[in-house]
């Protein structure tokens, strides 16, 4: 039984479906300096393999081994970048080291260079122009055709705001400063023919980078005061640090935002082309009112975490709270859409304490409003705006109060939930990148979580570990409270309550996601507390293994996907499994599917995207077209009166976030967290 099941799993992970497994990588040039330092440790730490090189073997060694004993996956390179072949070699075995390349980050050597621009050597010239503009470019030409296949390229440079204003003895270093300006705005314009991003931070004064030279040379009292006076000088009272520069790489390299702003008006008129067919005789337009999520307090002055709605950011694009947002349009094809956005500004006090809100530019950004009022002139705006040729449509389970307002005004008020799920369970382009960003987020957490976790002693610091492992990565929360459930606390299905201690013996179920820019992902994994297997625990997951395997094979070859029959084949797959392993005795078919969904009692599968169960209007029953996420997740929970004793007590549940694709298949979104046991212990150090 071991042997088969072994075999059928290796063969169906074999199969031709798409995945989305991929690290983020990045290779950072220059990282012995002050900067380049900072820039290794924060890519590291946010969950970046990172290539780091330099000219000095033993320097940029332990530049990699100090990131290793916090966690960090760095790998060392010495190589001159100033040699062509050497950029070709670094590129090359950078690449296959870290399995691509997604990032390439420039941190030029420090400035050495002083005096009269005018009095400078021909030496000098040539270096300080070589290490600024020719090395940085000639690295840029070697690494975009790599760049190019990665789904996020990115070039990012580093330079001064001296190129902005010649400072003091430096003028030679703005003129090559300002040329890396100008480099960074060329090779962006070729870059993006191969979908590749390029920036550069600019920096200014930054402590420890060779920008000081009006104090590098003064006596320690007289650069003390130089540097004051500076300070007083700067907005924040402070100098530059190498870590705000790798804040700002780190940003670059990333896509903290895959929408951009015209798609939040392409939705809208999605939305009304569909609002405007349901319109009643005699009403001459359409109205929708949304209201956005409410901030609420867990106790006096202690606000809960704050997420939108999500049908309101989908449609506005805003994030603030104790907003509502209203679209007007006629029902004439010919109509234009009218958009006001109701939202307070917050008093000097407030913002003192809570800090300030987006700007009413940030917000028309995405929500495109004519004009802005506040929300206390909501009933009245809605007087004006709303009658008897009205059709509103509104989330009727929102607010009472304002649902009967309206009903009282307009000629119809139907719930609009429906129709914009209609519009939400099938992705664009874009909303299919930021779900591979957060599924990949969400798939290196639970990974880094399971090689942390081994002998833990409670539940509780596995949701720590998690929460760690999330936000280093740029997690902005968890995307629902997390199942953390050890031995037999695993069968019940929504177990929460994270905070009993862990049997050794144990195996542990952990169902967790993500939430980035206002996705989530959803992946659950089982492991032995150990990492050692026992024999009842290894079988029963082998056994659910298969059934997960080919579940997966068989979406990805179905003509047209549907739930419901992912269903039904998930419990024939399961009785067969579980008949197998005998931990279903009946030869019986239909007692057998019985036995199955008792040992199973909930779907395959939901729906994902902005939530975590998203769009639970659209029915599972129907094909999928491409571009629609969801997830695949068989279970098995023993109850402790089963009939064979062995597997009592025993609950897992495999979970994967998958996506329709529009040429047919589907695409493997969590493919970044293993499932094979063996790669389980091997991620937590118990096999080789």
């Amino acid at each position: 039984m071991y042997l088969m099941l072994r075999c059928t799993i290796k063969y169906a992970s074999s199969s031709g479906f798409q995945n989305s497994e991929q690290m983020s990588c990045a290779l950072v040039i220059g990282a012995t300096s002050t900067l380049g330092k900072a820039v290794v440790r924060r890519l590291a730490f946010a969950g970046y393999k990172v290539a780091a090189t330099g000219d000095c073997p033993n320097s940029i060694g332990k530049v990699a081994e100090d990131n290793k004993k916090v966690g960090g996956d760095v790998t060392a390179f010495s190589l001159d970048v100033a040699n062509p072949e050497h950029r070709k070699e670094l590129i090359r075995k950078a690449s296959e080291k870290l399995g691509g390349l997604d990032t390439l980050v420039i941190v030029p050597p420090q400035n050495e260079i002083r005096g009269e621009i005018v009095e400078t050597s021909e030496q000098d010239f040539d270096k300080l122009f070589a290490d600024k503009l020719t090395i940085p470019f000639r690295l840029s030409q070697a690494a975009l055709p790599t760049l190019a296949k990665s789904k996020n390229g990115s070039i990012i440079y580093i330079t001064s705001c001296f190129g902005f204003q010649p400072s003091i003895d430096m003028g030679l270093y703005s003129v090559a400063s300002n040329s890396v300006l100008s480099l960074t705005k060329a090779v962006a314009q070729s870059a993006a023919k191969k979908g590749v991003r390029v920036n550069s931070v600019v920096s200014g004064m930054v402590e420890g980078d060779g920008t000081g030279a009006v104090w590098d040379n003064a006596s320690e009292e007289e650069a003390k005061q130089i540097k004051q006076h500076l300070e007083t000088m700067i907005p924040l009272g402070r100098l530059g640090r190498p870590s705000d520069v790798a804040s700002y790489v780190e940003f670059l390299a990333s896509n903290k935002s895959r929408i951009p702003n015209e798609e939040y008006g392409t939705r809208r008129t999605n939305l009304m082309k569909i609002l405007k067919k349901q319109v009643k005789t005699g009403e001459k337009q359409v109205v929708v009112v949304m209201k956005g999520a409410q901030k609420s307090y867990i106790a006096p002055d202690v606000p809960h975490a704050f997420r939108q709605k999500s049908h309101f950011r989908y449609l506005s694009g805003i994030t603030t709270s104790d907003c509502y947002y209203l679209i007007q349009c006629g029902v004439q094809s010919s109509s234009s859409e009218l958009a006001i956005l109701f939202a307070n500004r917050r008093s000097e006090y407030e913002e003192l304490w809570e800090g300030p809100l987006p700007t009413e530019s940030e917000w028309e950004k995405t929500s495109k409003f004519s004009e802005i009022v506040p929300t206390n002139r909501l009933l009245q705006t809605l007087e004006k705006v709303v009658d008897k040729g009205t059709a509103v449509f509104f989330d009727t389970s929102s607010d009472d109060f304002l649902a009967k307002f309206l009903q009282t005004k307009a000629n119809s008020v139907r719930d609009i939930n429906h129709f914009i799920e209609r519009l939400r369970v099938v992705k664009s382009e874009n909303e299919m990148d930021s779900m591979r960003d957060v599924c990949n987020l969400g798939g290196q957490t639970m990974s880094s979580m399971i090689s942390g976790a081994r002998n833990l002693h409670n539940e509780n610091a596995i949701c720590g570990l998690l929460e760690f492992e999330g936000r280093r990565r740029g997690s902005e929360m968890q995307a629902y409270p997390p199942v953390i459930a050890g031995g037999v606390r695993a069968n019940t299905i929504h177990y929460l309550e994270a905070n009993n201690d862990l049997n050794p013996s144990e195996c542990v179920l952990v169902d967790a996601g993500c939430d980035l820019n206002g996705y989530v992902s959803d992946v659950t994994r089982c492991f032995p507390i150990s990492g050692n297997w026992s024999d009842a625990q290894l079988s029963l997951y082998e056994a659910l293994l298969y059934v997960h395997e080919e579940l997966i094979s068989y979406a990805h070859n179905m003509e047209k996907v549907r739930l419901s029959a992912l269903f039904k084949r998930m419990n024939e797959l399961l009785a067969v499994s579980f008949s197998e392993l005998g931990l279903i005795k009946s030869t019986d078919h239909k007692e057998m599917i019985h036995l199955a969904e008792k040992l199973c009692p909930h779907h395959v599968s939901h729906y994902l995207g902005m939530d975590v169960h998203d769009c639970p209007a659209i029915s599972r029953d129907i094909d999928l077209p491409g571009n629609v996420s969801f997830t695949i997740e068989p279970g098995v929970y023993v109850p402790m009166d089963w009939n064979v004793p062995e597997f009592r007590g025993i609950g897992y549940r495999i979970e994967d976030d998958v996506a329709t694709n529009p040429s047919g298949g589907i695409e493997l979104l969590t493919a970044a967290v293993p499932r094979d046991p063996i790669e389980i212990q091997r991620l937590m150090g118990t096999a080789e």
